[in-house]
């Protein structure tokens, strides 16, 4: 397993970790207008390599604005012909807004990082 850490921007860091066939974008800190441009580039460069399955943990996220939101729905599309996107959303900052804009009934959401992967 292989992992580095994109330096923070604005705010939030993104560690990138490879487990096998899966590829694990862990974000911290918070996810809105300023950092999202930063998660998205992680995101697009993650699958650009066109792993099997991306997993985006926000777990830590502190906050998910609009923005974020954003980045999870263009993720969800750009992921889709070739990856499958699992997102870990267990805490109330992150699964709140997922829930009231819907995205849940789109989005492959997850309570666990252990889950996310089929460890539990």
């Amino acid at each position: 397993m292989s992992e580095h850490t994109e330096p923070a921007t604005g705010g939030v860091t993104v560690s990138v970790r490879c487990d096998t066939d899966t590829l694990i974008l862990t974000v911290v800190g918070e996810l809105d207008i300023l950092t999202a441009p930063a998660v998205d580039e992680a995101v697009r460069v993650a699958l650009a390599d066109k792993p099997p399955v991306l997993v985006l943990d926000l777990t830590q996220v502190l906050f998910l604005g609009s923005a974020g939101l954003s980045v999870l729905l263009t993720a969800h599309q750009r992921a889709a012909p070739h990856c499958e996107l699992r997102i870990v959303s267990a805490t109330r900052p992150t699964r709140r807004p997922i829930e009231l804009t819907g995205l849940d009934r789109q989005l492959t959401l997850f309570t666990s990082l252990d889950e996310a992967l089929g460890t539990s």
